[in-house]
């Protein structure tokens, strides 16, 4: 309701390589849009840990959140305080806030739980 131009953000993920993950990375292209990520761009943004064999290609995707017709297109600035406690989708929206430039984050670290976008789940033998 407050922006005035689209906002944009770009997600990455990566997921081990087996053929566990092989039908959730397929997924990740098929159902969500995600475009395997070049090597010299994902050798710039991710830890090299990702980048091994041991990893998949990551996969990357372009959110755009464009403004809503009724928009009050704010030019203020907005800050929004963040502290250990700010999980789950408040701590996505703190990221897309700070990755935007759509607010500053004042406060502390976030709790670390959110940024998630699809699961791969774990099948414990019985």
């Amino acid at each position: 309701m407050l922006i005035s131009e689209p906002l944009q953000m770009d997600r990455t993920v990566a997921l081990r390589d087996s053929d566990y993950i092989a039908p959730f990375y397929r997924g990740m292209i098929d159902d969500y849009g995600f475009l395997p990520l070049d090597g010299e761009g994902a050798s710039q943004r991710l830890p090299i840990e990702v980048l091994g064999e041991e990893f998949r290609t990551p996969l990357t995707l372009t959110q755009t959140i464009p403004p809503a017709e009724d928009s009050i297109k704010y030019a203020g600035k907005v800050y929004l305080l963040v502290d250990g406690r700010v999980g789950s989708a408040a701590e996505e929206f703190a990221a897309f806030s700070k990755a935007t430039g759509f607010a500053t984050l004042v406060g502390g670290v976030t709790g670390g739980d959110g940024l998630g976008f699809r699961i791969c789940y774990a099948v414990l033998p019985q």
